[in-house]
């Protein structure tokens, strides 16, 4: 717990720079994992926490109830693509990635949290986007999206509201 973990040797360009497991709370059916690294130039933290619920999940055996933690900023997907061997993406940069979630990963209308992301120079074809800005909610079984992106000089808005379903089975039936 709490050692610290460098390859850069191995590989500069995903640096672990802790890595804490803390399986101490496993009699009480509860742990977590906390990641940081520095990324493609960039930096990534996060943290996933659980606890096993006296239920049966959906899929699984039990049900937990789950927090997932995310922050990520100035990320070169250009640099990663090209580090794995995948073709060019259409997005040069991860600006900002936050996340916030709480609740039992199956259940959808249990879920309580908050994403925001911004990448950075997105192209697709001629179409040249300089930052696509998101932010999204879920509560009380209600998602919220708002999005907006630097077109020319214009702005481009768009936002949703959409009722959650009761399972991750039924996503296609969303309105």
């Amino acid at each position: 717990s709490g050692d610290l973990v460098r390859w850069t040797d191995a590989a500069p360009e995903l640096v672990l720079e802790e890595v804490n497991f803390d399986a101490s709370q496993r009699a009480q059916h509860k742990g977590s994992m906390d990641l940081r690294a520095s990324v493609f130039d960039g930096s990534l933290h996060l943290h996933l926490s659980g606890s096993q619920l006296d239920k049966k999940g959906v899929h699984l055996a039990k049900s937990y109830d789950t927090t997932l933690q995310i922050d990520a900023a100035a990320i070169s997907l250009e640099e990663a693509a090209a580090y794995f061997g995948a073709p060019k993406l259409p997005v040069a940069k991860l600006a900002k990635l936050e996340v916030l979630f709480t609740g039992e990963p199956e259940k959808p209308r249990t879920w309580r949290g908050k994403m925001t992301a911004a990448i950075e120079n997105v192209s697709a074809g001629p179409l040249r986007i300089g930052r696509v800005n998101l932010d999204s909610s879920v509560n009380d079984g209600v998602a919220k999206i708002a999005l907006d992106a630097d077109l020319a000089g214009n702005t481009l808005k768009v936002t949703s509201t959409a009722r959650v379903p009761e399972s991750v089975n039924d996503f296609d039936t969303t309105e």
